[in-house]
């Protein structure tokens, strides 16, 4: 459904090992390798939800699985964090990968305008709500399941409390969406109301609102707070600041597991940081994902410590570490789809200074939308094209203006110069 490329042959080649890992490891529902598992883990499944969408006509697929998760949901509303579930997913894993409820019917929802898989899983959420309300402490939090799986260095920097309490909440958040959706407004409000209650004990716990630190203070602890909003906007600033420091720390390394890798791209790019993102993914030291190409790998593995004896360390075929597929597709060249209710494109690309060009397309059920950027001179020409019934804006990366602009219905084409 989606295609990404560039000037730099690293992103093209790391966009090419994750597609690789994507379709290795979707047989009918999304496993977590191909080689040695084959499980349904539903933690690997949320993480990749977003991008597996945005690169693959799997919705039908994600439905029927989705089915089979809620057939699988216990009657007090716990979750196997495998499904179809052995004896090895009966003990669970927490919200992180209980994330996989709200997750898939959102995104598919975000999509491809799909309100069935909502309705379908609508009564396991609220079910599942229930029993994660009843495993909160006195704190208001809950601790039980995993954390930030494979972590860089195999220690993790983020202890689980935060970690699963943040899935929670945005869980309960995304419950409250679906609720909305499908017109049920007092599940739609108590989900919310508890979403609401998650963040205070959160922020009680974990946010230093003078320093604006999360937890640790670690990449992935910063990242999750930003994502998630667990800053207010005037912490937002300080709080990025942070976030850049401890990566400087880093000496410009990525420090994060599964959860943190998730979203730590994003939060960067959003902060107008995405040449520092871009630097992270692509750069072939380790730890980093252009490490991968240097190792020989084909394709994206369950860990950066390749080859190593931790978790993972010799597993190298999983998707869960592949959102930098989407995050090329949305953060670089720039094609952000909300296919709900009202589909529409949002172009907001960042040119990346060593590129040339980057392109990339989306085909969904209203047809192909695509954005294009390319150098010309001190010039950057930009075209953007949705199908016809699909709204279209421009949002540029700061420091950049339209010199000129050519819109119709369907298209746009820009000619962009750095302001002065």
């Amino acid at each position: 459904a989606g295609s990404f490329a560039c000037s730099d042959a690293a992103a093209n080649t790391l966009y090419e090992m994750a597609e690789r890992s994507d379709r290795a490891n979707f047989y009918y529902f999304p496993t977590d390798c191909p080689h040695r598992e084959k499980n349904g883990w539903t933690g690997d499944a949320a993480l990749s939800a977003e991008h597996m969408l945005m690169t693959m006509r799997c919705e039908a697929s994600y439905e029927e699985w989705m089915r089979s998760v809620c057939a699988a949901q216990g009657p007090n509303g716990f979750l196997p964090c495998v499904v179809p579930c052995g004896a090895w997913g009966d003990g669970g894993c927490g919200p992180s990968w209980d994330a996989v409820l709200t997750e898939l019917p959102y995104q598919t929802y975000r999509f491809t305008g799909n309100t069935r898989i909502l309705r379908e899983c609508a009564d396991a959420i609220e079910k599942y709500l229930g029993f994660a309300a009843s495993k909160r402490g006195g704190d208001g939090l809950v601790e039980y399941g995993l954390g930030d799986w494979c972590p860089v260095g195999g220690k993790l920097k983020v202890c689980t409390r935060f970690t699963n309490s943040v899935a929670l909440m945005d869980m309960a958040q995304k419950a409250a969406f679906i609720f909305e959706k499908l017109g049920q407004t007092e599940r739609s409000e108590h989900a919310l109301a508890f979403a609401e209650e998650l963040k205070a004990a959160l922020r009680k716990k974990y946010i230093d609102p003078k320093r604006c630190v999360a937890e640790s203070g670690s990449q992935s602890a910063q990242a999750m707070a930003l994502y998630y909003g667990l800053f207010s906007p005037a912490e937002r600033p300080k709080a990025t600041e942070a976030l850049l420091r401890v990566i400087s720390e880093a000496d410009g390394h990525l420090d994060v597991g599964l959860l943190g890798a998730r979203v730590l791209f994003h939060v960067l790019a959003e902060a107008g940081e995405a040449e520092l993102a871009y630097n992270m993914i692509t750069r072939p030291d380790y730890p980093s994902y252009g490490y991968f190409i240097k190792a020989g790998l084909t394709a994206i593995p369950e860990s950066f410590e390749v080859g190593v004896d931790l978790p993972g360390g010799n597993s190298a075929c999983h998707h869960m570490f592949c959102d930098i597929k989407g995050w090329f597709i949305s953060r670089v060249a720039g094609l952000c789809w909300d296919g709900g209710e009202t589909p529409c494109l949002t172009v907001q690309p960042n040119f990346i200074g060593k590129l040339n060009f980057a392109r990339a397309t989306y085909t969904g059920p209203a047809g192909e939308a695509s954005v294009a950027w390319e150098r010309s001179g001190r010039q950057i020409i930009l075209t953007a094209a949705v199908p016809e019934g699909v709204g279209l804006s421009l949002r540029l990366p700061a420091g950049y203006a339209a010199a000129e602009t050519v819109s119709g219905p369907c298209s746009l084409r820009v000619t962009v110069e750095r302001e002065a």
